[in-house]
């Protein structure tokens, strides 16, 4: 059994980045920054932040190019993939990267610019009440439009 599924909150650290490839599909870059609060044994408070790129795809990236903003809060959900690449100086580097099956927007907070978004369901999944969580949007690349998928290998896992 293979299972790759990513579920994080966080607040966009840039605008979002929309383009278009040559085969005509839409893909919106954001910047995701997701927070971990804790209190250890001895009472202390520890924090960290994770910073992750996150890929959305067709409508999910239209939607989000037109609606999102630096510091705009959203849950993602998707798959982690794998990006490689080298530098200007020649050197190999790995990063990994959400790519999203499904963005909702979090409840606009006073003071936020823009509109606050559209508030219907893309999709399937259904809309909370109450939550503070807007819409939702699914995004499913092409497969052309997607990355080359690597071979894994089967892990002997526990359940």
């Amino acid at each position: 059994m293979e299972l790759n599924k990513v579920l994080l909150i966080g607040n966009l650290t840039r605008d979002p980045e929309t383009r278009f490839l040559q085969s005509g599909s839409q893909v919106c870059k954001l910047g995701l920054a997701s927070n971990r609060r804790w209190r250890g044994r001895d009472g202390n408070q520890g924090e960290e932040t994770l910073f992750i790129d996150v890929d959305a795809w067709g409508k999910t990236a239209e939607l989000c190019g037109q609606y999102l903003r630096k510091g705009s809060q959203i849950l993602v959900e998707g798959r982690l993939k794998m990006d490689q690449y080298q530098t200007s100086s020649g050197e190999n580097r790995t990063k990994y990267v959400i790519v999203a099956d499904r963005v909702q927007f979090g409840a606009r907070s006073e003071g936020s610019q823009g509109g606050g978004g559209p508030r219907q369901q893309s999709g399937g999944g259904g809309q909370s009440s109450g939550s503070g969580w807007g819409s939702s949007h699914d995004s499913s690349p092409n497969s052309s439009d997607s990355a080359p998928s690597h071979e894994e290998t089967e892990d002997d896992l526990p359940f």
